[in-house]
């Protein structure tokens, strides 16, 4: 019944095994930012050493067409990135996961699949303008840092400075300085409070009869309106980090890596929307929970065996 969207202990069991243990080194973080480099140092020298030790021309006589060559080539490599993901997303699923929705890691292996296309495309435009390997490899590696590190990094210290991160000082000033002031108030004031929130409280003996409240219902009614107010302030900080969330999805179509990335995260429920859900179920069940709590205070509720089985499934269905 204390819990806030924002409590501390609720952050592991938001993410999947690979974040707890290991931050954001997870496999889709992986693939996405160290698969490009390992192509690159599968890839850079292929034309371009022909180029530098002048194999070019007597290529050439052999190959009446360089693009269909380095086409097989490419391809080769492709093939065997393609069959290392497969092996890398459906060995750990069909030996120890066993997932029974296989959908979603059929989305997953669709989605690096077409990631490492979009970078077989890009390498192949290098290589076929390349002038040497020294030439393909500063091409490459400006392509990669480009687009995995400059515009990423550019749009994150935009939206830092659009919306400053205020560290969670609103949620820390409300747990310490809000929820002592909600304690401060006279009591009338927060039965008022605590009617305009559960309206049913209104219809109950202690509400008509004041020699019948007693201190645990007044109690349950500070409870209920500190639980609101933490909801409300809650309710601003997931505002501002939706609207820079925001901006940072419209800087997609120039900042593909990122919208990759946020991409995977989504069909994995590992993102920053499922992060956000997750939140605010917390925030909803403990909402209900004082709500319930409160209207039994008030009703005096004994608590007896079929009482105590009627709390443990509204837990469970929470």
């Amino acid at each position: 019944m204390w819990s806030t969207a924002y409590d501390n202990d609720l952050t592991a069991e938001i993410s999947n095994p690979e974040f707890v243990q290991l931050g954001a080194l997870d496999f889709s973080f992986v693939w996405i930012y160290l698969m490009p480099l390992l192509l690159i140092v599968l890839t850079y020298n292929i034309k371009g050493m022909e180029l530098d030790l002048g194999f070019m021309p007597l290529l050439k006589i052999q190959q009446p067409s360089t693009t269909n060559w380095l086409l097989q080539r490419l391809a080769t490599i492709g093939l065997g990135m393609l069959v290392l993901l497969s092996l890398l997303v459906w060995i750990p699923d069909l030996l120890i996961m066993h997932s029974p929705d296989k959908g979603n890691l059929f989305t997953l292996w669709l989605v690096y699949v077409l990631y490492l296309l979009i970078w077989m495309v890009l390498v192949f435009l290098v290589i076929r303008f390349g002038k040497g390997q020294a030439d393909q490899a500063l091409k490459m590696v400006g392509i990669w840092l480009l687009l995995t590190v400059a515009l990423p990094g550019t749009v994150n210290q935009f939206v830092l400075l659009k919306k400053p991160a205020d560290l969670m000082m609103a949620m820390i000033e409300a747990g310490r300085d809000g929820t002592d002031e909600i304690y401060d108030r006279e009591e009338d004031q927060i039965l008022s409070e605590a009617y305009d929130i559960l309206p049913e409280l209104k219809e109950l003996e202690p509400a008509k009869n004041d020699s019948l409240m007693e201190q645990d219902m007044v109690r349950g009614a500070y409870r209920l309106v500190r639980n609101q107010y933490m909801v409300e302030v809650s309710n601003r900080i997931m505002q501002e980090q939706e609207e820079r969330n925001q901006i940072v999805a419209a800087s997609y179509w120039f900042n593909p890596v990122s919208g990759f990335h946020n991409w995977l995260n989504r069909i994995s429920n590992t993102g920053h929307v499922s992060n956000l859900e997750f939140r605010v179920k917390i925030q909803e069940g403990s909402a209900y929970i004082n709500k319930v709590l409160t209207l039994d205070q008030w009703k005096k509720r004994k608590m007896d065996r079929a009482s105590f089985d009627e709390y443990v499934e509204m837990f469970g269905t929470l």
